[in-house]
């Protein structure tokens, strides 16, 4: 969601599902992107600001079941984004890489493009099990669920038991269901 200060409050309603479109939106976003980008001094820019112009930091649980085929994997992603051309030098534009730009010069004129994927939930596991491409940083949050007594909780949320207390387990003064005790019941 692209937001600008001042811009009116929205409601937004995500319908989640059995469905994960992770890889062709982040390629589309760059080829959308190519044209500015490619006009950069990246030179003054990494001097500037110690960083590359684009970092790409993804939370998933390594399933994309709705892109098109040949991007679903990360070598197949990878391989989209390498084929992105600057439509003013006609060459390859980005350079995916998992950290640090070491010689700016071993750049060719490309764009580095930091890649992080932060695995989470237990479905992320063979992500981290299998043969990793060295582009791309993996960082391992999977974790095995814990699950809290109810006890535990309000020594831990000492402000939300009070004002449990005062107006009630699931509502607030107004009547409408207070989300933070909601998920907190939901998790117990």
């Amino acid at each position: 969601f692209f937001r600008r200060p001042g811009d009116p409050d929205i409601s937004v309603e995500v319908e989640l599902g059995c469905s994960t479109w992770f890889n062709e939106p982040i390629i589309r976003t760059l080829r959308f992107l190519a044209p500015v980008i490619e006009q950069l001094d990246l030179d003054a820019f990494i001097r500037q600001h110690g960083v590359p112009p684009v970092q790409i930091l993804c939370l998933t649980d390594g399933q994309d079941n709705q892109s098109q085929s040949r991007m679903r994997s990360f070598n197949g992603f990878l391989s989209e984004l390498r084929s992105i051309v600057g439509p003013a030098r006609h060459r390859p534009l980005f350079k995916p890489m998992p950290g640090c730009v070491t010689d700016i010069g071993s750049l060719n004129g490309q764009i580095p493009v930091w890649l992080c994927w932060i695995a989470v939930g237990l479905s992320s596991t063979p992500m981290l099990k299998g043969n990793a491409p060295k582009e791309i940083c993996f960082i391992d949050a999977v974790t095995t669920p814990q699950y809290q007594d109810a006890s535990r909780l309000q020594t831990l949320m000492p402000a939300q038991s009070s004002l449990t207390s005062r107006v009630g387990a699931n509502s607030t003064a107004s009547g409408s269901v207070n989300h933070s005790q909601s998920s907190t019941v939901a998790s117990q």
